[in-house]
């Protein structure tokens, strides 16, 4: 079967690294071509025959332009899955679900939603309108979503229909060994993140937190992983600066063998305004990491305590698998925010300094690790491409 994986880069976040561990999956019994924008030096690796799709240059973001780029990259579809002869078009991401969906020839049309839509209002445009959506996505063969809050979502906020929805998660990369790293100067009370720094996934409350969590636990320390070459980050640096917690708070940068700094952490945090299905978040859990998270839009919550039923949480929780505070938005400055940041401070450092509950949590993170493995998600693509 020829099968086609759209998306519009190889490289960046998580769902590219979803994409390029589901393509060594499926060239095992399939002939695979990606369809892409952007080719570089720092592409993840991927399995299958590349293929560049011809660029409008850089436009200003308009609903005009978004149009113009749609048709033009939805009739470039169009014609390599007819030269390609593809049999099923998985695509992921809105950018580039909308021209897979609108070139639907006699393929297959699956996509891929990698993200809790409606809790990104940082996602402008005719891309993430919402009767746009609605039109397009429900005219897909099938549309899969990371967790069950995220059909919900799908549902609820945009209309779609629920027999279309297919909840598929991310599964657990194969984590790389780590015997050639070096002596481990940080302290035995790492506080990690894993994640791009921007606005959506608040460092700057993972800084403000730190802060008032030295007070009590004086050698503490945050590191941060992921790319910081953005106005966002240069702004948590001036702040790092100014309150003289250059010490404290590091920024490594991107690294490819996370595996290095998850094994020395004592606490993995997660404290996005919205998420698709966190894959740090596994990743720590895999390595006995506890997580406090915030219980935003998103599969935090499926991953850290199932076992919750209420719409929202008003205290923080001590779910089976990690700890659950409710959710804040760093750009509004009120009493709940404060309140929240409070009970971040206060989870983060009962997990620095109980030993018993840190114990319980990592044997916890690893049981509930086991879920996300390759093997099961991977039946879960198999049994949609063959069986839709």
């Amino acid at each position: 079967m020829n099968i086609a994986l759209i998306l519009p880069a190889l490289w960046g976040g998580g769902a590219e690294r979803a994409a390029s561990e589901l393509s060594y999956h499926l060239a095992k019994k399939n002939t695979l071509y990606i369809f892409t924008r952007y080719k570089t030096k720092n592409d993840y690796p991927f399995c299958g025959t590349i293929i560049k799709l011809s660029s409008l240059g850089s436009l200003k973001q308009t609903y005009i332009s978004d149009a113009i780029k749609i048709y033009s990259e939805a009739k470039q579809l169009a014609n390599l899955k007819e030269r390609y002869n593809i049999s099923v078009s998985i695509s992921f991401m809105e950018e580039m679900n909308i021209p897979n969906i609108l070139s639907k020839g006699k393929d297959r049309v699956i996509a891929s939603v990698r993200t809790t839509l409606s809790g990104r209002k940082d996602l402008q445009g005719l891309y993430y309108n919402k009767v746009f959506l609605n039109f397009v996505y429900n005219r897909a063969d099938a549309v899969v979503v990371l967790s069950r809050y995220g059909k919900a979502d799908m549902i609820r906020s945009y209309g779609i229909k629920r027999e279309l929805l297919k909840i598929i998660p991310n599964h657990i990369r194969q984590m790389k060994d780590v015997k050639e790293e070096g002596e481990w100067n940080y302290g035995n009370k790492v506080i990690l993140s894993i994640a791009r720094i921007s606005e959506v996934k608040q460092q700057q409350l993972m800084v403000e937190c730190l802060e008032q969590i030295k007070e009590k636990v004086p050698e503490a320390k945050l590191l941060l992983i992921g790319n910081n070459a953005t106005p966002y980050a240069s702004r948590i640096a001036k702040y790092v600066k100014e309150k003289r917690l250059g010490d404290a708070v590091k920024f490594i940068g991107q690294v490819d063998n996370v595996t290095y700094y998850l094994q020395h952490s004592k606490v993995f945090i997660n404290l996005s305004k919205a998420e698709g299905f966190p894959n740090a978040v596994l990743e720590a859990m895999t390595e006995g990491v506890p997580v406090v998270a915030l219980d935003a839009p998103g599969a935090n919550r499926e991953i850290l305590a199932p076992e919750i039923r209420q719409k929202h949480i008003e205290k923080a929780v001590h779910g089976k698998y990690g700890v659950l505070c409710p959710c804040c938005d760093e750009d509004i400055r009120d009493d709940h925010y404060t309140e929240i940041k409070k009970e971040i401070v206060s989870e983060i450092i009962q997990m620095l300094e109980n030993g018993e509950q840190w114990t319980i949590y990592a044997q916890k993170a690893k049981e509930r690790s086991l879920h996300f493995t390759a093997d099961r998600v991977n039946v879960l693509w198999d049994q949609l491409i063959e069986n839709n």
